[in-house]
């Protein structure tokens, strides 16, 4: 196997963890557990999914897990409220991500419709 495969395939592996955290912790938000750590267990999720699409390459990944990391930033430093719209949308946005997840193994392609549609409405809740 190619060194750089391995590689890949050990990002897809943390991806798949990643992408559990991401909806464990916004579930939890959604439940009304909104603290600190959880808030930033959903921010670093997405930036270590996003730092890894960098190194590979997946421009469409990691444009949208930027909009969504800076959104879930927002969060973080109390600008926006996890109530229970943002917390929807942003669960809207994580099958999103995982969708870019799973085209990047080779899953198939990404509906940029909906994912363009979903980063305007994040963009929308800091703007």
């Amino acid at each position: 196997m190619d060194p750089m495969d391995a590689i890949k395939q050990t990002y897809f592996q943390e991806c798949d963890e990643l992408l559990a955290s991401l909806e464990e912790g916004l579930l939890a938000l959604e439940a009304g557990e909104a603290d600190s750590d959880t808030i930033n267990a959903v921010f670093r999720a997405v930036h270590s999914v996003k730092g890894g699409a960098g190194a590979f390459g997946f421009d469409a990944m990691v444009g949208f897990a930027h909009v969504f990391e800076t959104t879930l930033d927002a969060m973080r430093s109390g600008k926006l409220d996890p109530d229970p719209e943002s917390v929807k949308l942003m669960l809207r946005a994580a099958d999103v991500l995982a969708d870019h997840v799973a085209a990047a193994k080779g899953g198939g392609a990404v509906d940029e419709t909906r994912a363009h549609s979903m980063a305007d409405e994040l963009a929308a809740l800091v703007a």
